[in-house]
């Protein structure tokens, strides 16, 4: 989600196109003005990717948010809850864009009055329910759903119980979440648990940081599960290491973020500082390697490969992983020639 003022255009067109670069999917922007609404028309215009708008309060920015061309939009059904206002909201739905996606966004930070004295991930839950009970009994459901909290374990339950009791989409974050360390600990513990039991479609992890931050931190997320990325894992070093792998560790980790397209086709990249584990966990990546003082023994695919010399580390792995999508793309390389 953007953190800059929407009627600022270039801060906003700046910060959305850098979470873009960075592997963000789905844009959400605040729309808190009418005069956000020029600067929204203009972001669906100038970006490919979804543009969602996040609305509070005012359902008359919802309507302008929807004419403006957006892929959606996020109402919160603790301060935009009179069904005359949602008639409002649908009816311009259906006359502009039959295919947008309202998400249902629950925060512990804005529950219904009628169920504050209620446990929270239960407050969560029924709050969400009632809300798209509205929505259906208007022949609407085009819905997504998130229920959020500062709370680790109560996100999780409010996701597992409404899971139980629907199939709509959730949208998983864990909100307001303190420090940026504090953040990407709960982040990645509330929304890996919940993917890892097969809960959740789409993320966002919320920091005290840029929102690129928040981009790279989910990618590692759904990179560490084995649901897209690279997983760059790294031995943590000890007594035992002859070789301080920091370097590569850095350099490989930059160039995952930065030139993705150099490991096409690798789910998981291993470098490890000795040979006691060093072999074991090469084995068990697409690309590793087990180092040694001043050279690197080079694994792919669970082989051996070659020794090298510990400055070719990371050329020799970029070469492994071209090597690699070339036999996917239908290329087999022997030494200098490739065979059809």
């Amino acid at each position: 989600m953007t953190k800059v003022p929407t009627s600022d255009w270039s801060l906003l067109y700046h910060q959305v196109r850098e979470v873009i670069s960075h592997g963000a999917d789905i844009v959400r922007v605040a729309v808190k003005f009418p005069s956000d609404v020029e600067n929204l028309t203009r972001l669906v215009k100038e970006f490919p990717q979804p543009i969602i708008a996040d609305i509070h309060f005012n359902h008359k920015l919802a309507i302008e948010a929807i004419k403006a061309g957006v892929a959606g939009i996020r109402l919160n059904p603790g301060n935009i809850s009179d069904e005359s206002r949602i008639d409002e909201i649908l009816k311009v739905v259906r006359d502009y864009n039959p295919d947008l996606v309202i998400r249902v966004g629950m925060n512990s930070g804005s529950i219904p009055d009628d169920l504050r004295n209620k446990d929270m991930s239960e407050a969560l839950v029924q709050g969400a329910l009632r809300y798209i009970s509205i929505l259906e009994d208007k022949n609407f459901f085009n819905i997504k759903v998130s229920l959020k909290s500062s709370d680790v374990a109560t996100t999780i339950r409010a996701n597992e119980r409404f899971r139980n009791l629907s199939d709509y989409p959730l949208h998983l974050g864990v909100t307001a979440t303190g420090d940026s360390l504090s953040g990407v600990i709960k982040s990645s513990i509330g929304i890996g648990y919940l993917l890892l039991h097969g809960i959740g479609d789409t993320i966002r992890v919320s920091l005290n940081a840029d929102p690129v931050e928040e981009v790279k931190v989910g990618r590692k997320i759904l990179s560490s599960l084995g649901l897209g990325g690279v997983d760059l894992v790294a031995c943590p070093t000890c007594g035992r290491s002859l070789v301080d792998i920091k370097p590569i560790v850095q350099e490989l980790s930059n160039l995952i973020e930065n030139r993705p397209d150099l490991f096409s086709g690798i789910t998981r990249i291993a470098v490890m500082g000795c040979e006691v584990n060093g072999p074991g966990e090469a084995r068990e990546a697409d690309l590793g390697v087990a180092c040694g003082r001043g050279w690197g023994l080079i694994f792919a695919k669970g082989r051996a490969i070659r020794r090298v010399r510990f400055d070719d580390i990371i050329s020799s792995i970029i070469e492994e992983a071209a090597r690699i999508r070339e036999e996917k793309n239908g290329f087999v390389r022997k030494g200098q020639t490739e065979i059809i």
